[in-house]
């Protein structure tokens, strides 16, 4: 399939069923979109389907221009991968961008821990190594930590290891992460007990910040010594409003001073009981649902609109401007391993009647349908969209209702 040359384009690298809504957003813009995917038959196809890696940049460019693309609406992707990829692109097509090493960069552990820790915002020890060394085990006695890959994405090849960790275990989960990572590196880290929280963000071209929208994170108890988010709720009821703009001004200070311009940012921060904050890792983009919708439905603002705007000189409004009344839960289905589906049913079922869904996947929670335990993000069952009043959409409304979901809907069923 060709797109007519008189068309306004988009680009989107990637295409997981999760970035539906962005390309929903383009169509009702009018925009035709290409979607980059070495998959045969990935889940979104776009009007124009390349099936070439999203990391190969130059290979882009040549099918793009093969295609009689001249020029594009915006480019899209929620991969750290292809954030290289992306800033080519923008440059080809005249737009702003970051320079091609910065965008390379972005998906390193190692380089956001360095240049947070020169600029004082890191708040905790970690150390990231090219291979096994006999005196790690030494360096983290007696320490809490986590072990994650220098390079990868959707949770992939983390692990949480206890104070009493033997070295065995360490070497064994240095091996899984680094095993994981596109480098080969691995990064292990004092593990920080708090609060962790979402901060998304818009930079433009002077390197202005402004805050979109903010989640608190919750994390599955079904993903033995992973980490694995199944809520992000945004502009919560439960965070006071100073506090939203006290984490919000961090997140900036976090994105500042990685030098990134022309860009979406997606931090993932820790707020400790004392109230001292550190910053987990942070994407130059954002991803699926929160760019589409979720960071639309509390902020007021178009976020995508905006950045393809930025890349054109647009300036931000810096600070945080979230929306008085509204919340917004990007809702992961969690069910525990062994439970399997009686009753077809959602959470939706149980939510006050004021909160909606705007997007869902269901597909999994078909009555005689069973489930293991959550080993990434790509192993969750389902999703909603949530979106509501701030007093309707609470933390204690969707606690309750997935215990009565879960209690209506699911059984131990022994054959």
């Amino acid at each position: 399939m060709s797109i007519p040359p008189a068309s306004e384009v988009a680009v989107l690298l990637g295409g997981n069923k999760l970035n539906r809504g962005v390309q929903e957003k383009f169509a009702r813009r009018g925009w035709r979109t290409v979607v980059v995917d070495w998959n045969e038959r990935p889940d979104l196809r776009g009007d124009l389907h390349l099936q070439i890696d999203v990391k190969d940049a130059r290979a882009v460019i040549a099918a793009l221009d093969d295609a009689g693309i001249g020029r594009v609406a915006g480019v899209y992707t929620s991969i750290d991968q292809a954030v290289g990829t992306l800033s080519r692109l923008n440059a080809h097509f005249g737009l702003g961008c970051l320079p091609p090493a910065l965008a390379e960069s972005t998906y390193s552990k190692d380089w956001m821990k360095r240049t947070w820790e020169e600029a004082g915002l890191l708040g905790r020890r970690a150390l990231t190594y090219g291979e096994w060394e006999p005196g790690i085990p030494g360096a983290f006695a007696g320490t809490k930590i986590i072990v994650k890959p220098d390079a990868s994405s959707s949770s992939n090849g983390i692990t949480v290891l206890a104070e009493n960790h033997t070295a065995g275990l360490l070497e064994s989960a240095f091996a899984f992460a680094a095993g994981k990572s596109l480098n080969g590196r691995a990064t292990i880290e004092e593990y920080v007990e708090g609060t962790e929280f979402t901060v998304e963000m818009l930079a433009d071209a002077s390197g202005a910040i402004a805050v979109y929208g903010l989640s608190r994170k919750y994390h599955t108890c079904n993903a033995g010594a992973n980490r694995i988010a199944v809520k992000l709720h945004y502009h919560p009821r439960d965070v006071a409003e100073p506090e939203q703009a006290r984490i919000a001004a961090f997140g900036a200070s976090c994105m500042a001073a990685l030098g990134l311009r022309c860009s979406l940012g997606h931090l993932e921060l820790m707020v400790r009981p004392d109230g001292r904050m550190t910053p987990i890792e942070i994407g130059a983009r954002s991803s699926g649902f929160i760019a589409s919708t979720l960071v639309d439905a509390v902020s007021g603002r178009d976020y995508l609109a905006d950045y393809f705007q930025v890349v054109r000189g647009w300036p931000v409004q810096p600070g945080y401007h979230p929306l008085v009344d509204r919340s917004a839960m990007y809702f992961f289905y969690d069910v525990p391993p062994g439970l399997t589906v009686i009753k077809e049913g959602s959470i939706l079922d149980y939510l006050p009647g004021g909160v909606t869904s705007l997007y869902h996947d269901r597909e999994r929670l078909r009555p005689g349908n069973a489930f293991e335990p959550i080993l990434s993000d790509n192993h969750r069952v389902g999703y909603e969209v949530l979106v509501g009043a701030q007093d309707e959409l609470t933390t204690e409304a969707v606690a309750s209702a997935e215990v009565a979901f879960l209690r209506d809907c699911f059984a131990e069923v022994r054959v």
